[in-house]
């Protein structure tokens, strides 16, 4: 109990009830220490809650084992929590949650060390039967802040017929669930804060979760949180998962994991840089991300830092017509195919694939490059194919691909104000078709010299290419020089077919003294068989002025 006048507060005293058939509780239980009373009073240690149905399910309303929190002055510690366990029996054994339970540390005074949360076990399925139900064993939050205690839930978590959210807070402590959460009966919300998180299945046939469903892992000291999704369906809404920077948002399930939403937003890590976590994709962990929902509506899919896989996984993101955002996906043998599909995907890092028979790299859409990208597919043994079918763009961004048979949209990577033009490279095995391609300079700003364009070499077995332009920039302002054109070279060994003009010219000087620039070169070379068809071809130099 708490000290009236001046004192330490009390500890609390366990409560146990067991039961040989099912067991129920009508009110609240608390077994919470009290608080410091006065100067560098500590808080009181909460006690331990134990509900045992042998024989039957398990119903309770709110439990509290708290620790007591410090006297208002001095220099005092917060109280340690008492564990909530809760079990049931019998054939199908389930735990009604009507309340919250909560087992947090107590807060100290001065700069001492805070209460520790304790654990909190619910061992089977579980219903939840009020609007919201927390589950908090976290430590306390001041001076040196508590550590908490671990929640685990043995079983499936459903809604109890009408809408219900949950919330798990374990600060530095784990949060495990067992089984699925809202496959019988959805949830309206999902909510989980701790250190390390694994989560089996959400949803089913259809979704678990009709609100959001947000779990963040965070560091505890030298533990860097993560996320480990254990089973293969994740059915719900808007769903978020944020963990510390590294491969630490983990898929586990060993087969085909499917993450779904119905036109709703999924994110995997931070949306802003790579700081959240990159999936990795364990032995056998295929990935599928759907967000496409209807005709008209569809969510988008984030994932900065990017995918990695573990044994030739592979990965499928579909976003039907609204956007992909992700980072490197695969390394070496990691991954086996990429197929990515939205109105528009930014790429952040590369694309590799492995040496198997099924690699290839698939993107239906426009593509955005956030820096220079390479996709490559070429391995010792499988040359896979890469696809492209909307156009692609980049401010001063190079793009390499290489790989079998390789066919794109137009690609511009011509330089943004004040900057070189990207290189495009492309290697193919086989046939290599493409649109348009411009890596000119980008506009310069009054007192700048042009911009210099990007080179442009393309290699395959019979080329169907469009215009070409890798021409610099004009100068702006007095004397200022005009950018350099770019070297572009095709090379075949099947014919080449090529409309419209080749362009590697010199950017015009500016006004006064201002000097041409250099011309780019033009190089063609078939070879073996077929025949050479191409546009106009220009490679002049700028023209100067003074």
């Amino acid at each position: 109990s708490n000290a009236s006048t001046l004192g330490a507060g009390g500890n609390g005293g366990s409560v146990s009830v067991s039961s040989t058939g099912a067991l129920s509780v009508a009110g609240a239980i608390s077994a919470t220490g009290g608080n410091g009373v006065g100067a560098d009073q500590a808080g009181g240690n909460g006690a331990a809650v134990s509900l045992t149905a042998t024989g039957g399910n398990v119903t309770v309303l709110a439990i509290t084992s708290s620790g007591g929190n410090a006297g208002a002055s001095g220099v005092a510690a917060g109280g340690d929590a008492g564990a909530i366990t809760l079990d049931a029996g019998g054939a199908a054994p389930t735990i009604t949650l009507g309340g919250s339970l909560t087992a947090q540390g107590g807060n100290s005074i001065g700069g001492a060390t805070s209460g520790a949360g304790a654990l909190i076990a619910v061992k089977d399925n579980t219903l939840l039967n009020a609007a919201t139900i927390t589950l908090s064993s976290r430590g306390g939050t001041t001076g040196v802040a508590g550590t908490g205690g671990n929640i685990e839930l043995g079983g499936t978590v459903d809604s109890n017929s009408s809408a219900r959210a949950l919330v798990l807070t374990a600060g530095t402590g784990d949060v495990s669930v067992a089984g699925a959460i809202g496959n019988s009966s959805a949830l309206t919300g999902v909510t989980v804060t701790a250190n390390d998180i694994s989560v089996a299945n959400i949803g089913g046939a259809a979704a678990g979760v009709t609100g959001a469903t947000a779990l963040t892992a965070t560091s505890a000291g030298a533990d860097a949180g993560e996320i480990s999704f254990t089973g293969t369906t994740y059915n719900a809404n808007a769903q978020t998962y944020v963990a510390t920077a590294g491969n630490t948002l983990k898929v586990n399930a060993g087969a085909t994991t499917t993450f779904t939403s119905t036109a709703d937003v999924i994110t995997f890590g931070n949306t802003a840089n790579a700081n959240g976590g990159a999936l990795l994709l364990a032995d056998g962990s295929n990935l599928q991300v759907n967000t496409a929902g209807t005709s008209t509506t569809n969510g988008a899919i984030n994932a900065f830092a990017g995918i990695r896989g573990h044994s030739a996984e592979t990965v499928s993101l579909n976003a039907g017509i609204s956007t992909i955002s992700v980072g490197q996906i695969g390394s070496s043998d990691e991954v086996a195919s990429a197929s990515l599909s939205a109105s528009t995907t930014t790429l952040r890092g590369d694309i590799s694939t492995a040496d198997t028979v099924a690699n290839q790299v698939s993107i239906t859409g426009a593509v955005t490059l956030a820096g220079n990208v390479t996709i490559d597919t070429r391995r010792t043994t499988n040359q896979g194919a890469i696809t492209i079918t909307g156009a692609t763009s980049g401010a001063g961004t190079g793009l390499s691909l290489a790989g079998g048979a390789i066919s794109t949209g137009a690609i511009t990577t011509t330089g943004a104000s004040n900057g070189n033009g990207g290189a495009v490279s492309i290697t193919g095995s086989s046939t290599v078709t493409t649109g348009a391609i411009t890596t000119t300079g980008g506009t310069a700003t009054t007192g700048n010299a042009g911009r210099n364009a990007g080179a442009v070499s393309i290699t395959g077995v019979g080329l169907t290419l469009g215009a070409i332009s890798a021409s610099g920039s004009a100068g702006v302002g007095t004397s200022q020089a005009g950018g350099s054109g770019a070297a572009i070279s095709l090379t075949s060994t099947a014919g080449i077919t090529q409309t419209g003009a080749i362009t590697a010219s010199g950017g015009a000087g500016s006004s006064t003294a201002g000097a041409g620039g250099n011309a780019g070169s033009i190089t063609v070379s078939n070879a073996t068989s077929g025949a050479v068809s191409l546009g106009a071809l220009t490679a002049s130099t700028g023209n100067a002025v003074g």
